[in-house]
């Protein structure tokens, strides 16, 4: 899902930012799951559902993806009659996880006018309220169409963002593009970079990128 935040105008330079592992120390998913179990107790039929589509990925009834769409339906099924104030709560609960140097990395970008897009497999139903939150000028996150997910991992999210910067008119020529992630899976978008931040990576990462011919800058920070 592709979301703007205000009238972004084309810039000379974009930078693009994960989510998990890069902006967050957390798996932001992992945690969305796990805070649902808990406060789900506020709405029993929703409550139901959701544990009932992680119970058959215990069970080895799916994997990973399908039990991610599965309650991707169910939250968009329920997210109506779910209270405002535990949603809040989450993405304040997602705040606290922020890896600040990366914060303050994207903070100077915005303060010299360079736009900042967040890039993730994560749930548009958290990552674009949680993106507002932050001011930073647009979204690109998992979604349903017709029911199924639309997981923005991989060539996906290298589609999504390129398409993101010919939202205007223009196209990927227009810009100079920094990409900062923690993990191989956005090796085809850090190939579409001019430059790549690699924060806190694996060394199973750092050799996925040098073999791709990346060029990259490791960022340590523990938050």
């Amino acid at each position: 899902m592709v979301e703007r935040f205000g009238g972004t105008n084309v810039r000379q330079r974009l930078v693009v930012c994960d989510l998990d592992g890069t902006l967050l120390s957390v798996n932001s998913f992992r945690l969305w799951v796990l805070y649902w179990d808990v406060m789900g107790l506020f709405c029993p039929p929703f409550l139901a559902v959701w544990l009932i589509a992680q119970g058959r990925r215990l069970v080895g009834g799916s994997d990973r993806a399908v039990m991610k769409m599965e309650l991707m339906r169910t939250y968009e099924r329920f997210e109506g009659r779910l209270p405002m104030r535990l949603k809040s709560c989450f993405l304040w609960l997602l705040r606290m996880t922020i890896n600040r140097r990366v914060q303050r990395m994207i903070e100077a970008y915005r303060g010299d006018g360079v736009p900042v897009l967040l890039a993730t497999a994560a749930p548009c139903f958290y990552a674009t309220p949680f993106g507002e939150c932050l001011g930073v000028d647009g979204t690109v996150a998992s979604y349903l169409e017709k029911g199924r997910m639309m997981e923005m991992v991989g060539d996906c999210k290298r589609v999504a963002v390129l398409h993101w910067l010919g939202a205007d008119g223009g196209g990927r020529a227009d810009w100079i593009m920094v990409a900062l992630t923690d993990h191989q899976d956005d090796l085809p978008l850090a190939l579409e970079a001019d430059w790549t931040y690699l924060v806190n990576p694996s060394a199973e990462s750092c050799r996925s990128f040098k073999s791709a011919g990346v060029a990259f800058k490791v960022l340590k920070s523990r938050g």
